[in-house]
This record gives C-alpha cells, structure tokens and sequence, in this order.
C-alpha cells in the first residue's frame, strides 16, 4: 500500500466522522432551537391572553366611568336647572304674602284698625275672593 492511499483512506474516515458529528449538532441545534420557538410561542399567547383580559378591564372601567360621568352630568344640569328656575325665571307672586304684606302696611298706617284700615282690610278679602287659586 501506498502511503498516499492510507493518507487518503485516513482522511476518508476523518471526514465521514466529521460529517456525523457536524449531523449530530446539526441535529441538537435544531431540536434547542424547535423548544425556543414553542417556548417563544406559548409566551406569547401568555402576554396576548393577558393584554386581551387587560383590555376587557378596562373596557369595563371605562363604561362604568362614562355611566358615572353621564350621571353626574345629569345631576349637575338639573342642579344648574333647579337654580335658574329659583333665581333668575321670575315666579308667580305668593298672594297670601302678598295680602299679608298689604294688611300689615295697612296696620301699620292706621295701628288702631279702625276707619281707613278696616276698609282696607275689607278690600283685600274682597280681592282674596275675585282672585284666581289655581
């Protein structure tokens, strides 16, 4: 045999051992890099699962806050309303005030209750009666 033969038949074998080790690696790095993808994944339907229960949180949040903030507005309008309507939007006279504040100026005017006073208080009965209590 040639030396050159044995080299090359050394060599043969070499390189048919290199090429299993390089499968066999080749192989492993595929298998570590399969679970990295699975790992990778189920994290990641981990984080959408709890961004989505997240987000349906604060869905129901932001409706009870708009309810609240709608009541509120309600309120704050009917308040605003109650105090135009008692403030600015003249009401229809008391007319027992009225009459009362009448007699009062008439006794005041005639303290004894006789004369010009009692006719006074005659004419605001009469006008108590012609008014209209509705």
């Amino acid at each position: 045999m040639d030396v050159i033969t044995i080299i090359s038949f050394t060599v043969s074998i070499v390189s048919i051992v290199l090429a299993v080790v390089a499968m066999v690696s080749a192989k492993a790095t595929e298998k570590r890099s399969q679970e990295n993808f699975e790992k990778t994944q189920k994290i990641m339907h981990e984080i959408y699962d709890k961004t989505k229960d997240a987000l349906a949180q604060i869905d129901k949040k932001a409706e009870i806050i708009e309810n609240v903030t709608q009541r509120n507005q309600e309120q704050l309008i009917n308040t605003i309303t109650n105090i135009l309507n008692e403030t600015v939007i003249p009401k229809k006279p008391d007319m027992g005030e009225e009459i009362g504040m009448k007699l009062a100026m008439s006794l005041l005017q005639d303290p004894s209750g006789t004369g010009e006073g009692m006719k006074n208080l005659t004419n605001l009965v009469k006008e108590m009666k012609n008014l209209d209590l509705s």
